[in-house]
């Protein structure tokens, strides 16, 4: 992740962020999460994802409050340097290639995963299935009355 771009000092010494800095930080860190989430699914470990997803959580709350303040407050823009809008697109735009990577990647794995679990389910159903079969005049052969159904696997 790389450092906000940071205004002229105050003059008590303290860094002064601009008005877009805090949108660009939360951006960033979101993509560093992105980007590993994504590694993580390209190495076929989802149990990992856990680990990650509190802070995920928030960070996506506090875009999303700073999205809708700059949608409503769009003067916010107009008080930034030119710099700070260039960066703030660049990293937007870099955020949403990921969250469309991120997109694919777990639907890949949401149908892999729904694959496996049906067929399981096949199997499973087709080993409780009475044996159908036909009897000695060729009509299709009752299931025997003492046929225990097995409990379910």
């Amino acid at each position: 992740m790389t450092g906000a771009p940071q205004s002229p000092p105050a003059g008590n010494g303290a860094v002064r962020l601009g008005p877009l800095d805090t949108l660009i930080l939360i951006t960033e860190r979101l993509i560093d999460l992105i980007t590993a989430e994504n590694a993580l699914l390209g190495q076929r470990r989802p149990k990992d994802l856990g680990k990650q997803i509190d802070e995920k959580q928030r960070l996506a709350a506090m875009y999303g409050r700073e999205m809708a303040s700059l949608h409503k407050d769009p003067s916010r823009l107009q008080g930034a340097a030119p710099a700070d809008v260039a960066k703030l697109k660049d990293v937007t735009q870099r955020f949403r290639r990921l969250i469309e990577e991120n997109g694919r990647k777990v639907n890949a794995m949401r149908v892999v995963t729904e694959r496996v679990v049906k067929s399981i389910g096949d199997e499973v159903a087709k080993r409780n299935r009475p044996v159908s079969g036909y009897d000695k005049h060729a009509a299709m052969r009752p299931v025997p009355p003492n046929y225990r159904v097995p409990r379910p696997t």
